[in-house]
C-alpha cells in the first residue's frame, strides 16, 4: 500500500494497490506525509476500481485542453 520515504529534505509517499492507478505526493514533514497516506488509503478502500480510474483521468488536464475549451 503506502510507504513513506525520505528524499533529501522532503518526504515522498508512493501508493500502489493492485489494479488501481499509482498515486504519489511529496511533503515537507513526515506528519503531513503520514496523514495523506492514511487519507488516500481510506479513500481507495471505499472506492471501486472504476471510480479511482475516473478520478485519475480527470486530473490529466493539460494546457492544450484549456485552450481548446476557450474557443
Amino acid at each position: 500500500m503506502a510507504t513513506i520515504n525520505r528524499r533529501g529534505e522532503y518526504w515522498r509517499v508512493p501508493i500502489r494497490k493492485l489494479g488501481y492507478p499509482y498515486l504519489s505526493a511529496t511533503f515537507d514533514t513526515k506528519a503531513e506525509a503520514t496523514a495523506w497516506a492514511l487519507m488516500k488509503g481510506a479513500e481507495l478502500d471505499r472506492q471501486t476500481l472504476e471510480e479511482a480510474c475516473q478520478r485519475v483521468e480527470a486530473r490529466h488536464f493539460c494546457l492544450a485542453d484549456a485552450l481548446r475549451a476557450m474557443k
